[in-house]
This record gives C-alpha cells, sequence and structure tokens, in this order.
C-alpha cells in the first residue's frame, strides 16, 4: 500500500511539473511597444517566440504588406497573420473608420498578438 501511495505520488508530482512548464510557454509576455509611426497596443508573444522577433514580423504584416493583412490571412516567413478590425467610428465628410485593429500572427507554438490603434 506504501508503495502504491509513494509511486502514485511521485508520479501526480512528475505530471503536475511537465502541466505547470506547459502552461508557462503558453503564457502570454507582453513585449515593449515596436518602433514606429502607428499606437501599438498589447504587444505580447507566446509559445516561444521573442518580442524582438515578433517585431520584426509585426514591421512586415502590419505596415509592408501592401499596408497590412486585411481581412484575408497573409503569410510571411511561414507565419499565418489575421487581422480583426473593430471599433467603427464616423467621421466628418460621412464615412467611417476602424479605431482599432487586433492582429495575430501564428507559426506552430510561436503566437504574437498586438492591437493598432487609431486616432
Amino acid at each position: 500500500m506504501v508503495v502504491v501511495v509513494v509511486v502514485g505520488g511521485a508520479l501526480l508530482a512528475t505530471l503536475s511539473g511537465c502541466g505547470h512548464h506547459a502552461s508557462r510557454a503558453w503564457r502570454w509576455t507582453s513585449g515593449p511597444r515596436p518602433s514606429s509611426a502607428a499606437d501599438i497596443r498589447r504587444f505580447r508573444v507566446r509559445g516561444g517566440e521573442t518580442c524582438s522577433h515578433a517585431g520584426r514580423v509585426l514591421g512586415y504584416t502590419a505596415f509592408g504588406h501592401e499596408g497590412s493583412c486585411g481581412d484575408d490571412a497573409c503569410d510571411y516567413l511561414g507565419y499565418v497573420c489575421g487581422q480583426h478590425p473593430g471599433g467603427l467610428k464616423s467621421n466628418s465628410s460621412g464615412g467611417s473608420y476602424y479605431t482599432y485593429e487586433d492582429d495575430l500572427c501564428v507559426r506552430g507554438p510561436r503566437q504574437a498578438a498586438w492591437r493598432i490603434v487609431f486616432h
């Protein structure tokens, strides 16, 4: 009986340790705001991605790929990036514009996300 409890306890500790490590790898980590003319907010990464590398991906997908990815996903260096506009607001000429866009780029476990805010 004691052997079963010891083996079961060791197995539980091993599994929970792995689970804790995996949850750390998938937790969002905030990165510093990348240098750009746009107001970048909530810039964050997870899955082993780094803020500096994600900043280079952001520079292409948000500003270098014909302006942005738009509603359709775009691919860059194996990343699939999507853009989700929101916050529709009217302007003085009767048109409208989005006050922000949420972007997400994914390549396997690596993910980067950010919000571009328009004023």
